[in-house]
This record gives structure tokens, sequence and C-alpha cells, in this order.
């Protein structure tokens, strides 16, 4: 039986080590997701606060506009950013913001 005793208790100890391997690895992987989790929450916060500051400037410039309906303020934007002259002046603020500002 000592025989038994001798195998049996490596083994156990082999077990015990696995099984506290395995919490730190399944600890470990929670940790990721978390990080990754809050990295996704990250992005749509500065997303919707960018959202928020784009949606101030157009109340602030053109309380009418602010006034006006969802589905009208959708079909005014449209109408608004199809003007030729609209996309010539968001073409060349685009190019000003793609450049390096002169110090």
């Amino acid at each position: 039986m000592a025989i038994r005793d001798e195998i049996r208790d490596p083994l156990h100890q082999q077990l015990d080590n696995a099984n506290a391997q395995n919490l730190l690895y399944e600890h470990r992987i929670t940790r990721l997701e978390n990080r990754s989790q809050y990295l996704a929450n990250g992005d749509r916060r500065k997303r919707v606060h960018h959202l928020c500051n784009m949606g101030g400037a157009i109340q602030s410039l053109s309380p009418q506009a602010d006034a006006l309906p969802k589905p009208l303020f959708y079909e005014f934007m449209e109408e608004v950013f199809a003007l030729a002259d609209v996309q010539r002046l968001l073409d060349d603020f685009s190019s000003r913001a793609a450049k390096p500002e002169d110090l």
C-alpha cells in the first residue's frame, strides 16, 4: 500500500498544480475580456462625445434647424450637403484639416 501512496501523492500534487494553473489562466482570460470591453466602451464614449459636440454646434448656429422634427432635420441636412457650394467648402476644409498647421 505504501507504493500506491508514493505514486498517488505526486499525482495529486500534479493535479493540484494543474488546477491552480487553470485558475490563473481563467483569471487572465477574464482580465483580458474586461480590458477589451473597456477599450471598446472608450471608443464608443469618444464617438458619442464627438457626435454631441457636432450636434451642439449645429444647434448653436441654427436654432431653426434644432426645432425641426427628426425626419425633417435629416431631409434638411441631406439637401444642405448635396449643394455644390457646401461640397466645395467641405472639401476645402477637409484638405485644410489634413495639412499640418504652420507654427
